[in-house]
């Protein structure tokens, strides 16, 4: 923190300065995410439930690849307003950096019916993507591995499940159909 009387690095906030919103411009202006951060956490110092805060903080915290932090903070955002979508689309990014990606896929279908057209778009994405990915996964396996592809064969969703993905009794049913399964053909000794 700066000394007393300097401002933060880029900001010019001092110790005098009191009100949230004119801290909270001052946030978003900056172009040090580290420095919106500590802005952002002296407002919520004074009042922990500050939205706008939490929210500025959480995107700080993905830019500068906190991923956990910014899931905290989101999670806080979300406990106040578990209707704004764009809360768990962040999310959804912050647990797929993560690796997170059965988490991801219900974060980002808090998403999918937004008014807010271009989030919409950008949710089938990301959730196109992520089951693309899972029927990728799925299909190296069944190939690979004949315990994986007999229970996928018998139960897709629980097969899946058992990898940590979350998958639709339909999506597994067109991951199923779509699994590419070479014949295992014995070469003669």
């Amino acid at each position: 923190m700066a000394a007393h009387g300097q401002g933060l690095t880029g900001l010019g906030i001092h110790s005098e300065d009191s009100g949230s919103f004119d801290l909270l411009a001052l946030a978003t202006q900056s172009q040090s995410p580290s420095e919106t951060v500590i802005v952002c956490d002296r407002i919520l110092a004074s009042d922990p439930s500050h939205l706008p805060a939490l929210e500025v903080k959480s995107k700080a915290l993905w830019r500068m690849g906190q991923f956990d932090a910014a899931l905290k903070s989101l999670d806080k955002a979300i406990a106040l307003n578990p209707y704004d979508p764009g809360y768990h689309f962040l999310k959804g990014d912050c647990l797929h950096s993560l690796m997170l990606n059965s988490e991801a896929l219900e974060a980002f279908e808090r998403c999918r019916s937004c008014a807010n057209g271009n989030l919409a778009a950008q949710t089938e994405v990301r959730i196109k993507a992520l089951q693309d990915w899972q029927s990728a996964v799925a299909g190296e396996l069944a190939c690979s591995d004949g315990d994986f592809r007999r229970q996928f064969e018998l139960n897709p969703v629980a097969a899946m499940a058992q990898l940590g993905f979350r998958v639709s009794s339909k999506q597994a049913t067109v991951q199923a159909k779509s699994l590419q399964i070479p014949g295992i053909w014995a070469r003669p000794s």
